[in-house]
């Protein structure tokens, strides 16, 4: 059987929660256009006793997107850089980690166990993301609960990593968190385009690919997020 090429256009970005959670719409043949669909926001639960700030560093993003398949066996899934509507380049390659800034005032009036708890879900209790963790197609929103022991040591696990904490003498801490999302298990946890191409082509498989990778960009259309900041906190004198 002749090999075929499957060329992908990567073409939606979907925006989340004062982080930018994405998604590559993969298509095949259609105009593609850069879009800022999802509203940003932040809910940080307001305690008098503790002060919290948070940011997103360098305006990351993350991005369910495609990669270059160097050093894949086979190659018949490829990705295609392409442009906007005003002709720019969009980067919408693959990054699925971004760091969060936590400024916290008054660090001591946090309790030790469950100090902080950061939730992200989608925005105005929508389903879609739901749907593209029920068809396996990406993990779970991350739930990250932290304690002082974890901030202060630096903890790393999967799901996130302390990569700084600074507290200084007016008892103000700077916390960063790396926090990673990932593709599922459909895809064998893998980008799309490293699943695909790790196996021979087929005309079954390229059709495979093409319907689910539709379902995908339909599944996360749209979509936007929340990042809620919950602190647990007791009162000092």
């Amino acid at each position: 059987m002749k090999r075929k090429n499957l060329t992908v256009i990567i073409c939606l970005l979907v925006i989340c929660a004062l982080i930018s959670v994405g998604f590559s719409a993969w298509v095949i043949t259609n105009e593609v256009s850069q879009g800022d669909e999802g509203s940003v926001s932040v809910d940080i639960v307001k305690d008098a006793r503790v002060k919290i700030n948070a940011e997103i560093v360098d305006d990351e993003k993350i991005i369910f997107g495609s990669k270059e398949h160097n050093g894949q066996p086979n190659g018949w899934l490829k990705y295609d850089k392409t442009t906007g509507d005003n002709g720019d380049i969009l980067n919408l390659d693959e990054n699925l980690t971004i760091t969060i800034k936590i400024t916290v005032e008054k660090y001591s009036n946090l309790v030790s166990e469950e100090a902080l708890t950061l939730t992200f879900a989608e925005k105005d209790n929508g389903t879609k993301y739901a749907e593209a963790v029920t068809k396996k197609y990406v993990s779970e929103l991350p739930t990250i609960v932290l304690n002082k022991a974890d901030i202060s040591d630096k903890t790393s696990t999967a799901v996130y990593a302390i990569t700084s904490f600074e507290l200084d003498e007016n008892d103000t801490a700077i916390i960063l968190v790396d926090v990673n999302f990932y593709w599922g298990e459909t895809f064998n946890s893998m980008n799309p385009i490293d699943f695909y191409n790790s196996q021979a082509y087929s005309d079954d498989l390229g059709d495979e690919a093409l319907a689910t990778l539709e379902d995908l960009n339909k599944v996360l259309d749209n979509v936007s997020y929340t990042l809620k900041i919950q602190p647990k906190t007791e009162y000092t004198e």
